[in-house]
C-alpha cells in the first residue's frame, strides 16, 4: 500500500467503465477534462468515443470520434512505434506489462481538454496516465473514490489538436510517453517495488526521445538551459524571476511543483545526456538505462553504481557526479571537449549564467543545487567553516581551453579567470517528488567574500550584473526553438506539454 501512495499526489488517476453511452464508436475511453476539478469530482472526466484505426505489431491506433486524420498519417505514426519506438524504449529501458492480455500498447489520438486558446498559449501534447495499470478493484483497495477507475490497458494518451500528427515532435512525444510506461510496469509492477524519482524518471524518457531521433541533446532543452528565461526574461510568458532561476539554483534532484519545472527538465535532460556521452565513449551502449531500472534501489546511488564502474573514480560518489556534471556545464560551455568536466564537444549550449557579488537577492541551496559565480573576489577567497555538505570547486576559462581546478587551490591571488561553483552535495531527496524551494536546509546558505553578519551570498537583481562567461555565441530569445518546449503539469506527473507559437 505504502510503495502506491508514494506516488498518488504526483500521478494522474484516469478512468474506464462499459460503454453507456450509446455512441457507435468501436471503444469509449475514460479520459480527465483538465481544465476542470476531474482529481476531486466526477464532473472532471467525461467519456472519449474512439474508432480503431490500426492494428499492427505493437501498438493499436484509436482515433477520437470526431477527430479527422488521413490514413496516410496514421500508418506513418504506426510504422515508427512499431518499427522504432517499441524497440528503442524495450531494449534500452524495459518491457510493458499486458493487463488487457492485447500484446499490444494503445495510442489513444485526441484533442486533450487542456484550456488551449490559440498561438501561445500551452498546451498538453500527449501523457501516460500510471493508473491505467490497475484494475478498478486495486484502485478501490487503495482508498481512491468512487469516481476513480481504470481503462485497464496500456494506453498513451496523444494530442492532435493543436499539435501537429504529421510532425516529428508527435513521435518524439510517443518515445517519451512510453518510457514512463515501461518504468512504471517494470519498477511497481514487475517489481513489486517503488516509483523511480521524478528527476530519474523523466531523464530516462528524454533520453528516449534521444536515441529515437539519434542525438546527442535535445535542441529545445539546451536551449531553455542556456536562456535561463526566469533569470533574463527572453521568453514571453514566463516571468522574470531570479529565485525561480538555474543560475539562482535550482536543484537538480527535487522536482518542482511551479513553473520553475521547465528548469528541471532541462536539468534532468543534461545530466542523463552527458552521462549518456560519457558512457557510449567508453564504449558501452544505451542499455546501461536498463540496468539502472532493473536494480530495486531506483535513486542516485544505482545511477552512480552503474555509471562508475564504466567512467571511472571521478563520479564515484553522489556528490562527485553531481559536482562534475555541473562544471562540465560550465567548462563545456567555454570550450573545454575532453574529460568528465565536458560534453566531448557535443553540446551546443554555454556556460550558465552567473553571479557576482554585487546581487541583493538571497536564496537557500537545496540538495542537488548548484550556483556559479564569478567574481574578482574568487581568486583570492578561501572557504571557511559551514556546512560539510556544501562542495566549493574551482574551474579556469582564461585559457583557450577551459579547465577544471578542483575543490582546492583558494586563495592564490592570480590573475586567471576563474569561477566558483557552489553545491550542496546532499542527496537524500532523490526519492522525493518535491521539495518546496522556499525551504532551504539548515545553515545550507553560503557566504561569499565573508559578508559581515549575514549567512547569504548577497546578489544583484540588475542585469548589467550578469555575467555569461563564454567564448561562443550569446543566446537570444530568437534561438529558442518554437513549439517545443514540454513541462509536467501537477497532478499529471507523466505528461507532455508545450508552448506553441
Amino acid at each position: 500500500m505504502k510503495k502506491i501512495l508514494l506516488f498518488l499526489t504526483v500521478l494522474l488517476t484516469f478512468l474506464s467503465c462499459d460503454d453507456k453511452s450509446g455512441s457507435s464508436a468501436d471503444r469509449q475511453f475514460w479520459v480527465a477534462d483538465d481544465t476542470k476539478d476531474y482529481y476531486s469530482s466526477s464532473a472532471g472526466w467525461y467519456q472519449v468515443p474512439a474508432n480503431l484505426v490500426y492494428e499492427g505489431k505493437h501498438c493499436e491506433i484509436y482515433l477520437e470520434d470526431d477527430q479527422d486524420i488521413s490514413e496516410s498519417i496514421i500508418d506513418n505514426i504506426a510504422s515508427a512505434f512499431d518499427n522504432r519506438i517499441y524497440d528503442v524504449v524495450t531494449n534500452n529501458f524495459s518491457t510493458p506489462t499486458d493487463i488487457d492480455t492485447n500484446k499490444k500498447v494503445i495510442l489513444l489520438l485526441l484533442d486533450i481538454k487542456d484550456g488551449y486558446s490559440g498561438p501561445g498559449d500551452g498546451y498538453i501534447g500527449g501523457y501516460f496516465a500510471p493508473w491505467d495499470l490497475f484494475s478498478e478493484s486495486e484502485l478501490a483497495m487503495l482508498g481512491f473514490p468512487s469516481h476513480y477507475k481504470s481503462n485497464e490497458c496500456e494506453i498513451l494518451y496523444i494530442d492532435i489538436n493543436p499539435a501537429d500528427p504529421t510532425s516529428e515532435e508527435i513521435k518524439s512525444t510517443i518515445a517519451h510517453e512510453f518510457q514512463h510506461l515501461v518504468n512504471m510496469s517494470q519498477n511497481v509492477i514487475y517489481e513489486d517495488g517503488y516509483q523511480m524519482p521524478t528527476w530519474i524518471d523523466e531523464g530516462f524518457s528524454m533520453a528516449a526521445e534521444t536515441i529515437y531521433q539519434n542525438v546527442d541533446l535535445l535542441e529545445e532543452r539546451e536551449a531553455w538551459y542556456d536562456a535561463d528565461p526566469f533569470f533574463t526574461g527572453a521568453i514571453e510568458g514566463i516571468p522574470q524571476d531570479l529565485s525561480m532561476s538555474i543560475a539562482a539554483g535550482h536543484p537538480l534532484v527535487a522536482w518542482a511543483n511551479d513553473e520553475s519545472v521547465y528548469n528541471n527538465y532541462a536539468l534532468s535532460h543534461l545530466f542523463f545526456a552527458w552521462l549518456r556521452i560519457h558512457m557510449l565513449a567508453k564504449g558501452d551502449d544505451d542499455t546501461f538505462f536498463k540496468e539502472i531500472m532493473a536494480d530495486k534501489d531506483n535513486t542516485l546511488d544505482t545511477v552512480v553504481e552503474v555509471c562508475s564502474s564504466a567512467i571511472g573514480t571521478d563520479i564515484n560518489t553522489n556528490a562527485k557526479i553531481i559536482q562534475r556534471f555541473y562544471m562540465a556545464n560550465f567548462l563545456g560551455g567555454n570550450g573545454k571537449t575532453t574529460g568528465i568536466e565536458s560534453y566531448l564537444g557535443k553540446n551546443r549550449h554555454e556556460g550558465p549564467f552567473t553571479l557576482t557579488s554585487e546581487y541583493n537577492l538571497q536564496f537557500p541551496l537545496l540538495p542537488g543545487a548548484a550556483i556559479h559565480i564569478s567574481d574578482s573576489a574568487v581568486n583570492g577567497w578561501v572557504p571557511s567553516g559551514g556546512d560539510e555538505e556544501v562542495i566549493y570547486a574551482l574551474g579556469d576559462i582564461s585559457s583557450e581551453t577551459a579547465d577544471y581546478i578542483g575543490t582546492g587551490g583558494f586563495g592564490t591571488g592570480d590573475n586567471t579567470q576563474e569561477c566558483l561553483i557552489v553545491l550542496n552535495s546532499l542527496d537524500e531527496y532523490t526519492g522525493e517528488d518535491s521539495i518546496k524551494l522556499t525551504a532551504p536546509l539548515p545553515d545550507s546558505h553560503i557566504t561569499l567574500n565573508s559578508v559581515s553578519g549575514d549567512n547569504y551570498l548577497v546578489l544583484s537583481d540588475s542585469p548589467s550584473n550578469w555575467s555569461k562567461l563564454s567564448k561562443h555565441r550569446a543566446t537570444t530569445v530568437e534561438d529558442l526553438p518554437k513549439g517545443t518546449l514540454r513541462r509536467g503539469l501537477e497532478p499529471k506527473g507523466d505528461s507532455t506539454s508545450r508552448f506553441r507559437n
